[in-house]
């Protein structure tokens, strides 16, 4: 006999989910490529490799990092001490084994947290400030602590 079991505590979050996603979905996916399309800008400002600048860097809520002049591994190490959550990424080219030359970040949390461009901006600065400034990581995180008290409640949502 097959038994099959059904995870039906996920259904009620699903249609939640999804009902939100009807509600506010456009204003959100419409604002998630604004974010997205200023951090890419911001960070090349702040000396990052960012690609795609041809296409203006991205339709969607990802931009794409070249770290290999940076160094992958130290960019993830210096910007995590900070306390910003990032993991370096397989660029094309990089072997299998685990060697990464680049970062994959993404904007959905930042925006559902009410983030707009101008935060954007400072988000490239603290990874700036974090992995090519190399500042020590207790001032950046306090600060980025203090940033984050203005984001407490998700937007784009029935409870915002």
């Amino acid at each position: 006999m097959l038994l099959q079991t059904r995870d039906q505590n996920k259904y009620a979050a699903q249609a939640y989910v999804l009902a939100e996603m009807a509600a506010f979905g456009k204003e959100y996916a419409v604002q998630m490529v604004a974010n997205a399309k200023t951090l890419a800008r911001a960070l090349e400002q702040q000396g990052f490799t960012v690609l795609g600048k041809a296409k203006d860097y991205t339709e969607t809520h990802q931009v794409i990092l070249d770290l290999q002049q940076l160094g992958a591994e130290h960019y993830e190490t210096r910007c995590q001490a900070c306390n910003i959550l990032v993991h370096k990424g397989r660029m094309m080219g990089d072997d299998a084994r685990g060697y990464r030359t680049g970062a994959r970040l993404s904007v959905q949390e930042l925006t559902r947290q009410g983030m707009k461009q101008p935060e954007m901006e400072r988000v490239a600065g603290f990874m700036r400030r974090a992995a090519i400034d190399q500042e020590p990581p207790a001032n950046i995180a306090g600060e980025i602590e203090e940033f984050l008290r203005d984001f407490q409640r998700l937007c784009y949502s029935f409870d915002a």
